[in-house]
């Protein structure tokens, strides 16, 4: 089978990761953003390695080769039919000046396979240090070179949250994948910990994102992947094990 076959059926703006989490609009400001182009340009195919990946070409720039192209960027994935992908609101710098500053380079996503090809990790398990089921767990996480990174969560219905965590040690060098997925996993369970239970903030009156006794809880939610928002911050992508309505 031709290891890039399109996804006729397969949308970016709808099917995908960052749409159904972050809604169309904003889904579509962020690819461009990070791409450099309209998302109207990015095609979809299937990969042997990454199967149902969304991919795109680099960011056009005076360095690269039209003879040697750089491989495309995996920008999305299509959605699994596991549960309700968690609804946030992307974040970005309050100052104009320093959206233009921080905002300019974004890294693609940060996706967690595991070995037998599925997405996802347990958040349990994962914030407990259990990665070993992670795809390249031991290969170095692609988060650039800073030494530390905000991860923020902006869950519907709750104030916009966020913690610090280290991806870089002077000695050792930028962090391996199962050590970034395990402190995104640890802000998460600590954000639905400390969020449980306290006032929910929904218009219309619904308490289906509700972090708490009888509504979620770190038990139903499966860390996906990770977007970069801004120089030295990331949002989580989460999705539930059960669908909500």
């Amino acid at each position: 089978m031709n290891s890039r076959q399109h996804l006729h059926q397969s949308t970016l703006l709808i099917d995908g990761y960052l749409a159904q989490m972050l809604g169309s609009r904003a889904a579509e400001a962020y690819h461009a953003l990070m791409v450099g182009r309209s998302a109207a340009l990015i095609q979809s195919y299937t990969d042997e390695r990454w199967p149902g990946c969304f991919l795109a070409a680099p960011p056009y720039g005076p360095d690269v080769d039209p003879y040697n192209p750089p491989p495309p960027l995996v920008v999305d994935i299509v959605i699994n039919e596991i549960g309700t992908v968690v609804k946030q609101k992307v974040w970005t710098p309050q100052n104009p000046s320093e959206v233009q500053r921080y905002v300019r380079e974004l890294f693609p996503p940060i996706f967690f396979f595991k070995q037998d090809g599925s997405l996802g990790l347990s958040l349990i398990h994962a914030a407990a240090g259990d990665c070993t089921s992670l795809r390249d767990a031991s290969s170095v996480a692609p988060v650039g070179t800073s030494a530390h990174a905000q991860i923020r969560i902006n869950w519907f219905g709750y104030a916009p949250w966020d913690r610090q965590i280290m991806i870089r040690s002077p000695t050792r060098g930028t962090i391996p994948l199962e050590k970034f997925a395990k402190y995104v996993a640890g802000k998460v369970k600590l954000f639905m910990e400390e969020t449980a239970n306290t006032p929910y903030h929904d218009q219309s009156g619904s308490t289906r994102w509700f972090i708490g006794d009888g509504g979620i809880s770190p038990r139903n939610v499966i860390l996906i992947g990770a977007i970069h928002v801004s120089q030295g911050s990331w949002m989580p992508i989460l999705q539930l094990n059960r669908f909500i309505i």
